[in-house]
């Protein structure tokens, strides 16, 4: 285990480049580090926003990394070594997401001031500001090939724009509250929205009509995302459970019901034959080879965090109770099943986990806690079961 330090507060995200190679961090004392996960050691001094960092991500090779802040700004680094290039201004509020287009060419951000920028990352000047929201703009996302956006808002409303001059492409009408998260199916042609008014919608991601309103939850729904191959479609809710909806028509095909509060996230295995859902303290594995008769295959409770990486190992960070401690253990769940789990570290009694991330090739896993410091493991060398 080796410890990485220079934050001096909590760390709000932390992102492994693409290849592996180096690792970012940021931090609500405004700061942003790039480390080296191969030796362990810094590459780049600390940057700094004015305040709190919101978002940090890589583009797709890696070459840069963009951050978006509480203080109006979105900045773009150099991603192999830290060095700040551009600093973006012209939002007037809160800069609450940032992504790039998969190409990296493009990048956009979505704010409390109710509009969404496109930028050109290349040239670190903005390509256009897209207003219409009357709202804060929560989310944004672009489709998978570039061609389209989506924001969700505070307003109702999820808007989908020409993902490259910007131009507003259709304003999706019919949440009667507030839009939580937008995602697109792998190859772009749905568009799912969930709501704070329990409901899921799908829309042609090309056009923006409306396919259909998927209704069954009884609480805000949470999340929304498509398995890898886009024919299902998960969404996560307030009211404790799943739903299964056929990714293309949105027929129902069926509720996961085992939490006991909200779930948060849900994600689904690459083959689409296993979900895995969180509550606020509880995992839930869950088979869905027959999407008739979903069953648990497993459940950790006083799960803090996990992550599935893609050799399907689960690393979760677990709460015990007496004493109360964290630790960070690793499950295999090749064929579907749980067997061996392996302990990786107890922390201190005095440290509390934050963030998890997993190196792309699950060389390394990285935790971050709340007095700022990076807890890194070299698993290469480790068994995992």
């Amino acid at each position: 285990m080796t410890t990485l330090k220079g934050h001096s507060g909590s760390v709000t995200s932390v992102s492994f480049s693409p290849d592996g190679s180096r690792l970012a961090s940021a931090c609500i004392d405004s700061t942003i580090w790039l480390w080296d996960s191969r030796t362990d050691g810094h590459t780049a001094a600390p940057n700094c926003h004015s305040e709190r960092v919101n978002s940090l991500t890589f583009s797709a090779d890696g070459s840069k990394i963009a951050s978006a802040s509480a203080d109006e700004t979105i900045r773009l680094w150099d991603g192999r070594t830290g060095i700040h290039v551009v600093t973006l201004k012209g939002h007037s509020g809160v800069v609450t997401c940032v992504t790039f287009s998969a190409d990296g060419s493009r990048l956009a951000s979505s704010s409390a001031d109710k509009t969404v920028r496109l930028w050109d990352s290349r040239a670190g000047r903005c390509n256009a500001v897209l207003k219409g929201h009357s709202l804060s703009v929560t989310s944004v996302t672009f489709s998978p090939g570039g061609a389209s956006l989506a924001s969700a808002s505070d307003d109702k409303e999820v808007r989908l724009w020409d993902g490259r001059a910007g131009a507003c492409v259709a304003t999706l009408e019919g949440h009667s509250r507030g839009v939580s998260s937008v995602a697109f199916s792998p190859n772009g042609a749905r568009l799912a929205s969930g709501s704070d008014d329990s409901t899921v919608r799908l829309w042609d991601g090309q056009t923006g009509a409306h396919i259909v309103t998927l209704v069954g939850h009884s609480s805000w729904a949470e999340s929304v995302t498509f398995s890898v191959d886009g024919s299902l479609l998960a969404s996560a809710s307030n009211d404790g459970t799943i739903r299964l909806w056929n990714g293309g028509t949105g027929n129902h095909i069926a509720v996961l019901d085992g939490h006991s509060g909200r779930v948060q996230t849900v994600t689904f295995s690459a083959d689409a034959s296993r979900i895995f859902s969180k509550s606020d303290d509880t995992i839930l594995l869950w088979d869905i080879t027959d999407t008739a008769r979903p069953s648990v295959l497993c459940q950790k409770n006083a799960v803090n965090l996990f992550y599935l990486d893609a050799r399907h190992s689960l690393f979760l960070l677990e709460k015990q109770a007496d004493p109360a401690l964290y630790g960070l253990t690793a499950l295999n769940l090749e064929n579907g099943t749980i067997f061996d789990t392996k302990l990786i570290c107890w922390f201190p009694p005095d440290l509390f986990p934050r963030t998890l991330a997993v190196h792309p090739a699950a060389l390394t896993v990285v935790v971050t806690c709340l007095d700022g410091h990076l807890f890194l493991f070299d698993i290469s060398k480790t068994s995992i079961p």
